[in-house]
């Protein structure tokens, strides 16, 4: 099982985020020498070097740990490591070693009860159980896995001590929308925050205006998850965005061309800044038409440790042939919970908000009114939200009697710790893919 995994690493060292987001430590492996390669292996990858046999081997500079490798064989030991068989499956062969390494412990602690019963004759039965006890104890409390407990005040002097120090400052993050930031005090760790909106309404440009603000405007990295549009799509879209030049005139040329948009050295000018602005962010995007809630938890906790991301936004909330053969005794709509339910419970575990869209229900298309028989699929999801919102497209008649309000409605119907409902004055500009906030 370890030479599986250092097989694995080898040949694709990204597999030691894998590794260490399940707990994998070197002390696990049971044979010094392969604790060494790992520990070379996650060295390398960490600082964003070469990885291969050669350089791990290099890597080693202990004279101890040097000859533990060469006593299996040294750089030809990592050689056919590298051109071993791989496997699709690596947690199953992580979890494997930390169960030998576990194991291996608590035989080791029987061995030490073992001498103290041979040595100790003359204690009490009581003491010897209540050691044998504690022994046990301390295994159980350092490999068991539960929720860790927080004894409440115990960092409450340094919270308030920061708030005071950042009176001004958003508990979450924010979004580029002032009253939206206001009301809701922004996208705090753990919160689901989905926008609901009839079909082709814009509620994947209100999420990918969002992730602009988080990514480029305020240099955070994100996870974007796609399941509908490839990257080629969603990049023409972002590019838009951020240039302020129309997606029709960038996917044909037409920027370099004067039009009633613009002189073209201007549009070509902001083509290349924003360009420029794009590849430096961490804006990190994944098209995953067949996804699963096992493999988004994988790519997020993969991203999160790699890059630090403080936020996913999936796009969007449906089921796929995949999903729908999964579970066959559940409805569709159960189904579409156990989806938010999962994001839910990740944005959770990592401590970071997830932002998703979800179509609203056809029955209630047209209505100026969203309550909770608007939303689609599903009432679990307005259970598991901690902010709901409802985008709509204005009346020509609240346009008229609104000049200068936007032609679209943005409505936080339901939100936990917050003020609700309100609503949001947006203005929709479809050419530029860009929706911003009327402010009042």
């Amino acid at each position: 099982m370890e030479r599986v995994i250092i097989s694995s690493c080898l040949n694709n060292p990204e597999n030691i985020i894998e590794c260490e987001s399940e707990g994998l430590l070197p002390k696990h492996f049971g044979i010094y020498a392969n604790q060494v390669i790992y520990m070379g292996i996650a060295y390398l990858f960490g600082k964003n070097m070469v990885v291969d046999p050669l350089a791990v081997y290099n890597a080693i500079k202990d004279d101890k740990a040097k000859k533990a490798v060469d006593d299996l064989g040294g750089l030809e030991y990592l050689m056919l490591l590298q051109q071993s068989p791989q496997t699709q499956n690596i947690k199953i062969f992580i979890e494997g070693v930390i169960q030998a390494y576990i194991r291996r412990c608590i035989l080791a602690t029987c061995e030490v009860i073992k001498e103290d019963m041979i040595k100790n004759e003359k204690d009490d039965i009581d003491t010897i159980l209540g050691e044998i006890n504690q022994k046990m104890n301390d295994i159980t409390l350092e490999f068991v896995k539960e929720n860790e407990a927080y004894k409440m005040g115990d960092k409450l002097s340094e919270r308030i001590q920061n708030i005071m120090k950042h009176p001004s400052e958003l508990p979450g993050l924010s979004v580029g929308w002032k009253k939206f930031d206001k009301v809701t005090k922004g996208a705090k760790a753990g919160d689901l925050i989905v926008v609901c909106a009839e079909s082709k309404t814009g509620k994947s440009v209100t999420l990918l205006n969002w992730a602009k603000f988080i990514a480029i405007d305020s240099g955070l990295p994100i996870l974007w998850i796609d399941t509908e549009q490839d990257d080629k799509e969603q990049e023409m879209r972002l590019l838009s965005c951020v240039s302020q030049i129309p997606q029709d005139e960038i996917e044909y040329g037409l920027f370099m061309e004067d039009t009633a948009y613009g002189k073209s050295v201007d549009k070509i000018r902001k083509i290349k800044w924003a360009t420029n602005l794009i590849n430096s962010s961490q804006f990190h995007f994944v098209y995953m038409p067949d996804f699963t809630t096992e493999k988004i938890s994988a790519l997020t906790r993969k991203f999160h440790l790699k890059y630090g991301i403080v936020a996913l936004f999936f796009d969007y909330l449906k089921l796929n042939t995949v999903i729908s053969a999964k579970n066959n005794n559940l409805r569709s709509d159960e189904k579409l919970t156990f989806i938010a339910s999962a994001l839910k419970e990740l944005g959770g575990m990592l401590k970071i908000p997830v932002f998703t869209a979800n179509n609203e229900n056809r029955v209630n298309w047209g209505s100026t009114e969203k309550d909770a028989r608007s939303v689609g699929g599903s009432l679990g999801i307005l259970q598991l939200a901690t902010k709901l919102c409802f985008l709509r497209n204005k009346t020509e008649e609240e346009i008229a009697r609104e000049p200068g309000r936007g032609n679209q409605k943005f409505h936080i119907a339901y939100q936990r710790h917050g003020q609700c409902p309100v609503d949001l004055d947006i203005y929709f500009d479809k050419i530029r893919i860009t929706q911003y906030e009327i402010e009042d």
